[in-house]
């Protein structure tokens, strides 16, 4: 059966959105269920073709269909069907000790709107060649850039309160939702907490959707896009003081020796000194006129955030 209307059955839903994990479906959705949580268990179709939702379906999860390749577009399906207290995602890849998962919904009932789970690799295969680089780093870019306070910034395995679900806003399409979802979660001012989890290799021929480099690209590319329209201060302020100080160290030295000797010896000095400084008094206007107007956005983002909390518990 493929749902279409919201799910509310029970308080607590785990999405896991899949596109061809028929190797590994049935581990996630057999070790969520023998946790005992009453969680209703929604597994997100994204154009599978390996009897993945078949699968699923067989061991008593619901199945949700999105046709739009992509888990941004998959994940945002469950978003938005889900009418639950509590909402987990997990990759369906069975890489994610489950045990974790009481202590994120405790977390959520005392009061945090997002939990992420660390993965702790068990084993030097967990993860793919360069993957864990590239998660340090990207993590640490996030924090830098996007105040995250996220601790593993790609991970699969997260708890949302029911107002962070509804508020949530995203437009990305594939494995930059995490990227956004820590973005967000800094913008409304989401009490976020980090736990840990072992991680392990995937499940025998299983093999990741994601692609280092490619998508390494796209994640960087969404970072800096998000940056820029929400933290022009933190992405611009350092650029923009190296072209001011850059600009006039070129100046000065024309400008001393005019007075000096009344000749500018040093004309294209003094004229590339001039252009930098100016760029950098017209980036810092942008950068003032641009805080202004995404402060007013977050302001409004925070009150409907808040607002949800409130109506629904």
């Amino acid at each position: 059966m493929v749902l279409s209307t919201p799910i509310s059955r029970r308080r607590v839903a785990c999405l896991i959105p899949c596109h061809n994990e028929a190797l590994s479906i049935g581990e996630v959705v057999s070790g969520i269920k023998e946790l005992n949580l009453d969680i209703d268990i929604i597994v997100i179709d994204n154009n599978c073709d390996d009897g993945t939702p078949q699968i699923a379906q067989g061991l008593g999860a619901k199945i949700v269909q999105e046709t739009e390749l992509g888990k941004g577009f998959a994940l945002r399906r469950g978003f938005l069907l889900s009418n639950h207290e509590v909402v987990l995602m997990i990759d369906g890849d069975a890489t994610y000790a489950l045990k974790v998962i009481p202590e994120m919904i405790q977390l959520i009932d005392k009061g945090f709107d997002m939990v992420v789970a660390t993965r702790i690799a068990n084993s030097t295969n967990s993860f793919p060649k360069f993957h864990n680089f590239g998660n340090l780093i990207f993590s640490k870019l996030h924090n830098f850039l996007l105040s995250s306070n996220v601790d593993d910034a790609f991970s699969g395995l997260r708890a949302f309160n029911y107002a962070f679900v509804k508020s949530f806003q995203s437009d990305s399409r594939g494995f930059d939702i995490e990227t956004d979802l820590n973005n967000f979660a800094s913008i409304v001012g989401a009490r976020v907490e980090n736990v840990q989890t072992s991680y392990s290799e995937r499940i025998g021929n299983s093999t990741s959707k994601l692609r280092t480099f490619r998508d390494g690209q796209k994640i960087l590319m969404r970072t800096l896009r998000l940056a820029w329209h929400w933290r022009p201060s933190t992405l611009l302020l350092l650029p923009t003081i190296t072209l001011l100080l850059t600009g006039v160290f070129l100046v000065q030295g024309p400008v001393r020796e005019y007075f000096v000797t009344g000749l500018v010896p040093r004309l294209p000095s003094l004229i590339s000194g001039l252009v930098l400084m100016l760029t950098s008094l017209l980036l810092i206007l942008f950068i003032s006129i641009s805080s202004r107007m995404s402060k007013m956005e977050i302001g409004l983002m925070r009150i409907y955030f808040q607002q949800l909390k409130i109506s629904k518990f």
